[in-house]
Formats: C-alpha cells, structure tokens, sequence
C-alpha cells in the first residue's frame, strides 16, 4: 500500500495532527493508499512556504523561469508511463486514456515552454484544487502556465489521485524545481480545500469539479477579492437504450471519451 504525503518546501512531508486516509482500489475494492490528511497547520506550512518561494521566483527573468519548467517538462517525460500506470491503479481509468491525459499534460508543457514570454506577469500563489477526473492533465496543465509566468503553486489534489500527484512531486525534486514553487497539500476537500480556499495568503484560486463546490470557491473567494479560474460540471452521461448493440455502443462510448482527453489546441 502506497503512502502518500505532503509535499511542501522542496520536502515531503507526514501530517502535522498526524492523522491519515484510506484509498481503496476501485478494481479490487482493497485498500491502495494511506493518504496524509491536512488540517489548518499543514496549509499554513505549505502557504509560507509558497509565499517564500514566489518572493524568488517573481524576481526570475523569463529566460529562467522556462529554463526551469524545460527541465521539469523533461524530468515528467521520463515517468510518463509510471504516471499512467498510477493513475489507472488509482482512479480505475483504462491504462489507454491515462496514457492519453499523460500525453497530453506532456503537451501543455512543452506548449508552454516553447518560448520565453517578456510579458507574462506574476501574481502570487496560486492554488490549484482538482479532481479525480484526468487528474495529470487537469493539474499539470495549470500548473504549467502558472510555472512560466513566475509565481508558485500549492495544489490540492483529491484524494482519490493523491498517489498519482505524488509523483509530480517527486518530478519536481528531480528535476530541481526550486524549494516552494510547487507544492502539495493531501486530504479531504472539506477539510484541506476549504483551509486552502479560504487562507488569506494566496491571490489565485483554480478549481475543476462540482458546480455547486465552485459557488461556494467564488463566494469565499470574493471576501478577499481573490481571482477564480472555475472549470465546472465537465462530466457528461452517455445514455444507452436497451435495445442498443452493446458492444458497439460501448466501443462508441470509449472513443468519445479518448477523444474528449485530446484537446486540438494541445496537440504538438
């Protein structure tokens, strides 16, 4: 059973109460991971350690900045199929779609760093709060446009893809991604999110999942005039009648979805 921690300030890290989660394996229904779950000082941690990082980092010229996101865009090629093979464990996605969400992520990197952006300006640290649904591309794609632009990221994965986004950290301490640029904060949303979300210490909120979550992120966030980047109720249902060929029906349903993780605008 993997054990999943914080990753704050260039370090992983157990959680401050001490207290952990249990994942189970959607295929198997056993338990797959024991996952940190934050409580208020465990954000704390990871917001000062942000706030310490963006000081640097906002100070970097653009030629840098992407010299650093080359070379993590680099160090995430060499475990691309260590994360599609976490993330389908985990989340119980098709090895052939996490696949296809890790290319694409190793896309929206190299997209990004192509070349350097004089005028891209930093704001401050952003928070990242995703979901379980395409989770290396719905994180690695924001976290990379905020990378180039010079300011640090916490993000805050679900739980159920903590195991997966552990591996971006591990990417980053690899790839020599400066102390506190990004970071990682695990646990329950109700919790850690809303600790997160509702911290004074950060200027950007970016949200992915339930319509009625990004009312209450937009509501929270306007207390302190934070910007928001919503991305909301992306899950569509696919009706099959009873009278439908099965397996063609199935097989249409698969393309669909393969296709929907493949952004036009992404593919290089």
């Amino acid at each position: 059973m993997h054990t999943i921690r914080h990753f704050i300030g260039g370090d992983f890290a157990d959680p401050f109460e001490g207290k952990w989660l249990e994942t189970l394996n959607p295929a198997t229904g056993e338990p797959y991971a024991r996952v940190a779950d934050s409580e208020t000082l465990d954000v704390v941690r990871a917001v000062q350690a942000a706030n310490k990082a963006f000081a640097t980092a906002a100070k970097a010229e653009p030629e840098a900045r992407i010299a650093q996101l080359k070379a993590f865009t680099e160090a995430f090629a060499t475990r691309g199929e260590d994360l599609a093979r976490r993330e389908a464990e985990e989340t119980g996605v098709p090895i052939r779609a996490t696949r296809t969400s890790v290319l694409n992520a190793l896309a929206a990197l190299r997209a990004v760093d192509a070349t350097p952006h004089p005028n891209r300006h930093s704001i401050g640290v952003v928070t990242l709060v995703t979901p379980s649904i395409d989770p290396t591309f719905t994180l690695v794609s924001r976290l990379a446009a905020a990378l180039a632009c010079g300011n640090s990221v916490i993000a805050k994965p679900s739980s159920n893809a903590a195991a997966t986004a552990q591996l971006l950290g591990e990417i980053a301490q690899a790839s020599g991604l400066p102390a506190g640029v990004f970071n990682l904060v695990q646990g329950r949303g109700g919790v850690a999110g809303s600790a997160l979300v509702e911290h004074p210490g950060l200027s950007t909120i970016a949200f992915a999942g339930r319509t009625e979550t990004g009312r209450l992120i937009q509501k929270s966030a306007a207390e302190d005039l934070k910007r928001t980047q919503l991305s909301l109720g992306a899950c569509n249902a696919a009706v099959i009648f009873t009278d439908a060929d099965l397996e063609k029906a199935v097989s249409a349903v698969v393309k669909l979805s393969l296709s929907s993780l493949t952004p036009r605008a992404l593919r290089v």
